[in-house]
């Protein structure tokens, strides 16, 4: 037999004896506590000792391997021949190396005693937590720590029901989710196809709107041709009227002189008035004008009263349309000139600025003497006066009148206006519409 498995032999054999001991000491004890609280009787030996050794030596071990090693040589069958350590034990050798093996014995035997140490803690606690169990108090204490571990573990299945049924509900949302991306992800391709259809649209629309363009400008150029032909065809007709009424009516009294006179000056209003229309945006056809005068001369009529009627008043509505929009017009233009410049006052829609400021009027009722010029705001010049003195009596024109006061020595002012503001109700000049923007300058001249 190894040296080695001796010595793991004979540490096994020295802690059984060690754990025999401990049930002999802690088995009393729990048998009486199982027969309701035995104690062992007086006079009986204290095995406690057993714990631990004798002595203060280190030999205890050494005399029980050397008993057990004289016991295997009588009768174990282990041959000494083997170099056995219990042979030079017994035979009272010094040699070094019976030395180290006492050294390794004692220290196998420390750390057997300290494993031992640690048996009899455990024992101790075991015994305490035996005598604890018994104990009513400890025991309904401990009751109630089951029962309320019964409680958790309970509420702890509740809550493990109530998770696995949020898991399968939420396995069921997350199946619907795809099912829902499916449909998503369909109607992406549903959209996709529809915003192709809608370009294609888009460029065929363009295309149509390029046609309807090309087919505006075409019309256009139409209605221009158009125009322009009627134009010439009115300017034929007149002309040969014209023509056709100095060959059938002839010029030779003076009642037919006059005659030819009067109509012609009533021509030359019609013709100023058809100008106006024209210059409006409104167009009448030259030869049915004639006929409609020729008509009317006769006190003839062509078309029923009632549809003359409808007939004039739609031309009314569109001529005031025209003029109204021709109005808004020259406004815009009034206020353009006006912009950066601060009137002086401004009366019944006529806006006067002072450009040069004169010397003051001590006296209001005193003679004025002032320098008069009326234009169009395009700059052709109506009148002009060079000199006008008026008194605070006289019968002057409410432009002028309102400007008086501003109208020193030397002053400059304009007045800004629609001619429907300065005339009213009065004839207009020759080529002045109601809405065309008229400028009035005037300037103060020394009196006397």
């Amino acid at each position: 037999m190894s040296r080695s498995r001796y010595l793991r032999l004979c540490s096994q054999r020295w802690l059984g004896w060690c754990v025999l001991s401990l049930l002999l000491t802690v088995v009393p004890g729990l048998q009486a506590e199982e027969q309701g609280g035995y104690t062992p009787p007086a006079g009986t030996p204290d095995v406690s000792g057993l714990m631990g050794g004798s002595g203060n030596h280190d030999y205890s071990l050494g005399a029980l391997m050397v008993q057990q090693g004289s016991a295997g040589t009588n009768g174990s069958g282990v041959s000494s021949g083997h170099g056995s350590v219990l042979d030079g034990m017994g035979s009272g050798s010094a040699s070094s190396s019976s030395t180290a093996v006492r050294k390794a014995l004692r220290a196998e035997n420390r750390k057997l005693k300290a494993q031992v140490m640690a048996l009899t803690g455990e024992m101790r606690s075991l015994q305490d937590k035996v005598v604890s169990a018994s104990d009513p108090a400890r025991l309904a204490e401990m009751t109630a720590r089951l029962a309320e571990r019964d409680k958790k573990l309970a509420e702890q299945d509740a809550l493990i029901a109530s998770l696995k049924a949020t898991s399968a509900r939420l396995e069921h949302d997350n199946l619907s989710l795809l099912a829902g991306t499916g449909s998503l992800e369909k109607a992406k391709s549903d959209l996709k196809a529809v915003q192709t259809q809608l370009k294609l649209a888009r460029a065929e629309l363009s295309t149509v709107r390029a046609g309807l363009l090309q087919a505006d400008n075409a019309r256009a150029q139409l209605e221009s041709t158009l125009l322009s032909t009627r134009s010439q065809l009115a300017r034929a007709n007149e002309r040969a009227a014209a023509a056709g009424k100095v060959a059938a009516v002839p010029l030779d009294s003076g009642a037919r002189k006059e005659a030819y006179v009067v109509g012609q000056a009533m021509a030359s209003g019609l013709r100023e008035r058809l100008s106006e229309y024209a210059a409006s945006g409104v167009e009448l056809d030259l030869a049915r004008v004639n006929a409609g005068l020729n008509d009317g001369l006769r006190s003839k009529m062509q078309l029923p009263r009632g549809e003359m009627d409808k007939v004039y008043q739609s031309f009314a509505r569109r001529l005031q349309m025209q003029v109204t929009t021709k109005v808004k017009e020259g406004e815009a233009l009034l206020a353009k000139q006006l912009a950066g410049r601060k009137p002086a006052k401004t009366v019944a829609g006529i806006s006067y600025v002072v450009v040069k400021k004169g010397k003051a009027i001590k006296d209001s009722d005193a003679p004025l003497a002032l320098a008069l010029t009326e234009r169009m705001v395009e700059g052709k010049t109506l009148s002009t006066i060079p000199r006008l003195t008026l008194g605070p009596d006289d019968d002057m024109p409410a432009i002028v009148r309102e400007a008086l006061p501003l109208l020193g020595e030397g002053a400059e002012v304009e007045a800004y206006a629609l001619a429907k503001s300065v005339y009213g109700t009065l004839p207009l000049p020759k080529g002045v519409a109601a809405y065309t923007v008229l400028v009035y300058r005037m300037t103060g001249l020394k009196a006397g």
